[in-house]
């Protein structure tokens, strides 16, 4: 849940929605949407008005960016929650609707949302433009010193957000967006909806089925997010040391191809040419823009996507080897680059809301000095990406406890090796939630399975599910297609780049 993602695009539609005179089906005026980007995937679409707190309905309101691929034969509503947070979700009606079945895209009005606070939502938060001017420092410090100097940039960074939005960050949690999606439902005319979420989507999903019982008719839960909500420990015991493991498996691939990349013939001969890489962009950032931060950022994404693995790898080579600065520079750009403060402005702002963070720096440094001694892939990268909730402005915190009360029988599905999102709490779900089923991907190594893996034993049940509600006799077992990562066909086309930014937990 992070800001680099892992795939691609989504999937998913079928279902049976309650009949809704036509006159009384919406409150939402849809037009054709003006941006190109969405028009070409035949959406429309709308805005929606909501509350900025939901215990002060006539108090201030913001404003909620909507699109719809409209069905032709409608059975209800899907609506698709594709993670984050802090990202943008209306043209992943169009993505979903073009990679499922066509029989099943044709049966629902497939909804997206751009959550609060989110792309054309209103207000669109940004904090600071420049905050991610690269190069940054070299994210591990040297010495307290350093650590302080780091550690004043997102403090800078939580005081500009609390001076510019401090009447909206108390509600910008999971919880908030959970009741905005029924104001959604309603807004459609809609007694009940589908869902299906990615990532961080679980979670949300898992929200608003909770906090509004027999709501959701159906529900697919891909790639399952802590359901605690306790973002903190997800890094420090998942995140963190689950990276740093995925990065000696792609070093272990790399070693296996050495005939292509001539990086070394072992994984630890492939990790020095990466940690000497890394060095290197220390003393010298590429191309005067990827510095170790950027270097890092860039090769985290071999944790989310292994379609990237041979792109990623080389990158690395010719870098390592050729002392190519413009091939890193390409890498970087298209894969974490930011564009813009909006999407880490909101994921930060969500991630703060959600719930108590350690406001005590001294147990922030004791958690990455240990775990960097060990992990030191990630860890300290993504304790500053984190930082800005250690000084976020103090509000109450209340996660929303997930028992399972008032969710259908879901569908989950995860894969066994994604260690971004731990197959565990795939498992905790599951035992939560009342006669659903779990489909599980054996060796499944990245998150977002359900028919952006082209895995037809995934697939299969999905569409089964979401067409008629029908759900296995019994959990599923699928074996993953471990030839994908290592296909070598993956390019980076035009607009292509923005599509692994789609999933973050």
């Amino acid at each position: 849940m992070k800001r680099t993602a892992a795939v691609v695009t989504a999937v998913l539609v079928a279902g049976l929605a309650p009949a809704v005179p036509a006159a009384a089906r919406t409150g939402l005026s849809w037009t054709p949407c003006a941006e190109p980007s969405l028009a070409q995937l035949g959406l429309e679409c709308a805005t929606l008005a909501v509350p900025v707190d939901h215990t002060r309905p006539r108090g201030r309101k913001i404003t909620l960016a909507l699109s719809r691929k409209k069905a032709v034969r409608s059975q209800g509503v899907l609506v698709v929650n594709p993670g984050g947070p802090g990202i943008t979700g209306r043209s992943v009606a169009g993505t979903v609707a073009g990679v499922m079945p066509a029989d099943l895209a044709a049966s629902y009005d497939i909804v997206g949302i751009d959550p609060r606070g989110v792309g054309a939502s209103d207000p669109s938060l940004s904090c600071d433009e420049g905050y991610f001017t690269p190069p940054w420092p070299d994210p591990v410090p040297a010495n307290p010193g350093q650590e302080l100097r780091l550690a004043a940039r997102p403090l800078g960074y939580a005081l500009k957000c609390a001076a510019r939005y401090g009447w909206l960050l108390p509600h910008m949690s999971s919880e908030d967006s959970a009741r905005d999606l029924d104001d959604v439902r309603q807004a459609l005319g809609q007694r009940t909806i589908d869902f299906l979420g990615y990532g961080y989507g679980t979670y949300v999903g898992a929200v608003y089925g909770t906090l509004f019982p027999g709501k959701l008719r159906r529900a697919v839960f891909d790639s399952v997010a802590r359901p605690d909500a306790d973002w903190y420990r997800h890094y420090v015991e998942q995140e963190d040391p689950g990276f740093d493991a995925r990065a000696k498996d792609f070093f272990a691939w790399i070693a296996g191809q050495d005939a292509g990349y001539h990086l070394g013939t072992t994984a630890e001969a492939v990790s020095a040419a990466y940690y000497g890489a890394r060095s290197a962009v220390r003393d010298k950032p590429a191309a005067g823009v990827v510095g170790p931060f950027e270097f890092e950022a860039t090769f985290h994404n071999v944790a989310w996507e292994s379609r990237l693995w041979p792109f990623l790898a080389g990158t690395l080579a010719a870098y390592r080897r050729n002392g190519d600065e413009q091939a890193l520079l390409t890498a970087y750009q298209a894969l974490a680059a930011h564009h813009g403060d909006n999407d880490y402005a909101a994921f930060t702002a969500v991630q703060c809301a959600d719930t108590n963070w350690p406001r005590d720096w001294s147990r922030w440094h004791a958690d990455a000095s240990r775990l960097h001694a060990t992990a030191p892939f990630a860890t300290w990268n993504n304790t500053w990406y984190l930082a800005p909730c250690a000084f976020w402005p103090p509000f109450p915190r209340h996660a929303v406890t997930i028992t399972g009360t008032g969710l259908p029988p879901a569908l989950i599905v995860h894969a066994t090796d994604d260690i971004a999102l731990a197959y565990r709490d795939a498992r905790r779900l599951h035992a939560t939630v009342p006669g659903s089923r779990l489909v599980t991907e054996q060796g499944g190594l990245d998150p977002a399975v359900s028919f952006l893996r082209a895995d037809p034993c995934v697939d299969a049940e999905v569409t089964a599910y979401l067409a008629a509600g029908t759900l296995p006799a019994a959990d599923v077992s699928c074996a993953a297609d471990q030839g994908r990562k290592a296909n070598g066909r993956f390019s980076l086309g035009v607009g292509e780049p923005s599509s692994f930014r789609w999933l973050r937990r």
